[in-house]
Parts: C-alpha cells; sequence; structure tokens
C-alpha cells in the first residue's frame, strides 16, 4: 500500500501550503495573496487540514539566488522532515525551486516521508512514490531550472547591450531619478534627482577640500541631508561607495572597462578622480585622517633618530610642543614655531611660478587619464580578489582575471607616473593672488588636508639644539626642509 493509500484511510491530510514570488516576475507569476487564495481553496475542495502555512516574498529560488535566505522555505522542509504534513501545497512547482538538485532533493525527501505534492495550477495532487508521477515532478523541476538559465542568460545580455548603449541598469543610484513612458513603462531618461543631487555634489566638494569622510558622514546627518535609505541616518560606508562610483561622471564599469553612459554627470570628471586618488592614497591606510590634532605630528622627524615627532599639549606654563617619539627624547622644539616655519616655507614652494609649472605640466589629460584607469582597473583586481575570498570565483578563474588585468594596469602605472599632481595640492596651485591667496587657502582647508598638502611637497626634520637650554625655543636653523619624494 503506497503512503498516499494509507494515510487516505484515516484522518483529513494535513496540508503545508507555500507561496513565494521573486523580485524578478516572469511571466504570469501571480502574487503572494493570489497564490494563498487559490490553494486555499484547494486544501477546501479536497477537505485536508491546513497544518502551516509560510511564504516568501521578493526572494528568488534560482541558483542565482546569491544564497539569500528563504525562512518560509525552511519551515516547510522543516515540516515535511518532521512528518508534520502529509501534503505540500504549491501554487506551480517553480514556486518551490527553480534550481534542479533543490528540487530533486524535495521529491526524495517527500518521497521517504509519505508526503505529497499538490500544484494547484495543475488541479492536480502528485505522489512522489508512483513513477509516473515521480517522472513528472521531476520534469517540472527541469523545466523550472532551464527556465532559470534562459532569464539568466537574457539578463546578461540585457545587461551587455545596456553597457554598450551607455543605458542605465539596476536600481536607481542615489542622486538620480528615471522617467519612465506612462503608457508602456519604458525608460525614458536618467536625470537628476533635485533633492539629491546636491547631496552628491556637497559629498565630493567636501572630501575634494580634504575632509575625512567620517567627517562628511557627521556633517551629512547633523543637517538632515537627505538620505540613501529615506529615514536613516548617513553611514561611512554609504558616503564612500559614492564618492568612488564613476557613475556620477556618466560612466559605468563593464567588461572590465569604463563605458560612458547617456545620463547626465553630476561631477566633473576632475574632481571625481581627485576624490578617487584621494580617498585611495595608500598613506589613509596607516594614518587616521579624522583623528588628527596638530599640524606635524607623525610628519616631523628627528634628525637624530628618525622617529616620528610627537605633539606635547601645553603644560604648567609651558607651551605646545613637539617632541621625539623614539624613547629617548633626542629634540623638542616649540609647537608654533615648528608649524609656522614649515608653513611659510610650504606656502613660498607653492607661491613660485616655476614649482606650479612644473607641478601642472604633468597635469595633461592623457595623464590624468591614464591615472583614472589605473584606479579602475585596481577597483576591478580588489572586486575580482573579494569575490575569491568569499569562495565565490574559483582559483583558476582568479588566475585567468588577474592575467588580463594585470598587464593592463602596469601599463596605465608607467603612463601614469609622472602624471599624477598630488590631489593635496589641487587648489593650492596657479593662484593669481600669490602667496597671499596661497596661504588664504591653505588656511582654509581642514587639517587633514593640510598634513596632506605638506607631506606631497615636503620632508621636515628637527635638529638637535646647538644649546641645550634653548631645545623648545625660536632658533629656526636646525629645521630641515627636504623635497618630498613622489611615488
Amino acid at each position: 500500500m503506497s503512503p498516499r493509500a494509507a494515510k487516505t484511510q484515516a484522518k483529513p491530510l494535513r496540508a503545508g501550503i507555500y507561496d513565494r514570488v521573486s523580485s524578478d516576475r516572469r511571466g504570469d507569476a501571480r502574487s503572494v495573496a493570489e497564490q494563498q487564495a487559490g490553494n486555499r481553496a484547494a486544501t477546501d475542495a479536497n477537505g485536508w487540514d491546513v497544518a502551516l502555512t509560510a511564504a516568501d516574498n521578493d526572494v528568488s529560488a534560482s541558483r542565482f539566488a546569491n544564497g539569500k535566505a528563504r525562512p518560509g522555505w525552511e519551515s516547510i522542509v522543516a515540516a515535511i522532515e518532521a512528518d508534520q504534513i502529509d501534503v505540500l501545497v504549491l501554487w506551480e512547482p517553480s514556486r518551490g525551486s527553480r534550481e534542479l538538485v533543490a528540487w530533486a532533493t524535495l521529491i526524495a525527501t517527500c518521497r521517504s516521508r509519505g508526503v505529497m505534492i499538490h500544484v494547484t495550477s495543475h488541479h492536480r495532487t502528485y505522489d512522489p512514490t508512483v513513477p509516473r508521477d515521480w517522472r513528472s515532478l521531476a520534469e517540472d523541476g527541469v523545466d523550472s531550472g532551464y527556465e532559470s538559465e534562459k532569464a539568466s542568460e537574457r539578463i546578461k545580455r540585457s545587461m551587455a547591450a545596456n553597457a554598450i548603449a551607455g543605458r542605465p541598469h539596476g536600481r536607481v543610484p542615489f542622486g538620480f531619478e528615471r522617467v519612465y513612458d506612462p503608457a508602456t513603462k519604458a525608460l525614458i531618461a536618467q536625470r537628476a534627482h533635485p533633492d539629491q543631487a546636491p547631496v552628491v555634489l556637497e559629498i565630493f566638494r567636501r572630501i575634494n577640500a580634504g575632509e575625512p569622510i567620517v567627517a562628511v558622514t557627521r556633517t551629512l546627518n547633523a543637517a538632515g541631508a537627505v538620505s540613501t535609505t529615506e529615514g536613516t541616518p548617513w553611514a561611512r560606508e554609504n558616503v564612500r561607495r559614492i564618492a568612488l562610483s564613476p557613475l556620477y561622471i556618466a560612466k559605468r564599469r563593464a567588461g572590465g572597462e569604463l563605458l560612458d553612459g547617456n545620463w547626465p554627470a553630476l561631477v566633473d570628471e576632475a574632481t571625481f578622480w581627485a576624490v578617487t586618488r584621494r580617498l585611495n592614497d595608500p598613506i589613509r591606510k596607516t594614518t587616521r585622517p579624522g583623528r588628527a590634532r596638530w599640524l606635524l605630528s607623525y610628519l616631523a622627524r628627528c634628525g637624530v633618530c628618525g622617529a616620528t615627532l610627537a605633539g606635547i599639549p601645553a603644560k604648567r606654563g609651558r607651551p605646545a610642543s613637539y617632541r621625539c617619539g623614539g624613547g629617548t627624547v633626542h629634540v623638542s622644539i616649540g609647537q608654533q614655531v615648528l608649524d609656522d616655519h614649515v608653513v611659510v616655507n610650504l606656502v613660498a614652494k607653492l607661491a613660485d611660478p616655476g614649482y606650479c609649472a612644473e607641478i601642472l605640466a604633468a597635469a595633461d589629460p592623457v595623464g590624468l587619464g591614464a591615472q583614472g584607469e589605473v584606479e579602475a582597473l585596481e577597483a576591478q583586481l580588489e572586486e575580482f580578489r573579494d569575490l575569491a575570498g568569499q569562495g565565490e570565483l574559483t582559483a583558476i578563474s582568479l588566475a585567468r582575471v588577474e592575467a588580463g588585468l594585470l598587464p593592463r594596469l602596469a601599463a596605465a602605472q608607467a603612463r601614469a607616473a609622472a602624471a599624477a599632481v598630488p590631489a593635496a595640492l589641487i587648489g593650492l596651485l596657479d593662484l593669481e593672488g600669490g602667496a597671499a591667496e596661497v596661504l588664504l587657502r591653505f588656511q582654509e582647508m581642514p587639517l587633514p588636508a593640510r598634513r596632506e598638502a605638506i607631506r606631497a611637497v615636503m620632508t621636515v626634520k628637527v635638529n638637535r639644539a646647538a644649546n641645550r637650554g634653548d631645545n623648545r625655543g625660536v632658533d629656526t636653523s636646525r629645521i630641515e626642509i627636504g623635497k618630498a619624494q613622489r611615488p
């Protein structure tokens, strides 16, 4: 006697209803509410008792779902394994799974537990222990998996076509809005969002001025700026993601390249690449730009041991100072004395037409484009390596990716090697007002940006005072200003 026959001789069967709608609806896919109504009608018509109902909304059941949780489905499978239901009710087989292995596992579990599968749209109840029913269910799984594979290929082709044509794809990026044809629902245009676009511009302006991301985030939240998720505060990760996205210069990454988009840019390219270079500066990985309190702490060095100088607050009538942080205090100098001397030398250097010409000569469009290419390729490599680290990309696939990208990266780095103007100096060069305007601009910059400007132009070394009693005095002859080594 089959499990189905045995159960039909007992009390009414216990039904478990499962409904699901994915975020990528296809064909005549019904809503969860419509599925529930149809499945409830089926249980009533068959005289089954509903022991469990579960649903997952906007969740895919294909192998392309990236492991997104399906709590409703998990509860149904657990009920089958615990012998809590006698018949599983689905609107159609694909509601259970579009992944062939998962669907085959479900059929096998139902067969071993004596659980039938009712497909409401088929108006039929299948018994997996009956070979013909088992074959029908298996064929449905193959069909669902095939449809899922075809849909994936269509999406890939659509994304590639959109990228080549410059059309936007995917979710609407923060700062933009989309206009659709009211009749056909076809996309007409992507344009600047009246409330969000000014926020994007403010993010780029502040970072380009040298403000750390943490400070920009704090400012946005304090001002009540529109957030990426309505009703929630800004997060540092959101600010950084926006600042590094080429979408805001009307470009998109696809197939290892930056392609032009057909939407308006919100930010000019010079600003975008300056911000990108600032955020990708290796120095940011070893320093904390949002925590600096002193202009020259951990920038200036001891002329005796080479250790960096640390800032020492004023205490007991003694003014603030810098002193050697190498364990033994070899040198100490007044904070204001060293700051003033370094700023005077920096301003003189930046106001020198010859120095400006030397730096600006590197700012040719070819050089800037090469630097942008370097940053784009480095970002792509980092993304692929992250995928490999998460197990989503095999070592062989990563090796193939690197084999294609690394030579291009090396070539771009060679072209950009002498072409990158330090990001911290943009806005301080070639000013008509000379030294006075350079000093004013420098003083208006946030402290982290001022420190970056100093680091980009010079090295600072403090030697031991000739007279030990004058160790904190005004003798500036022991301060050595050197030329910064460009990477």
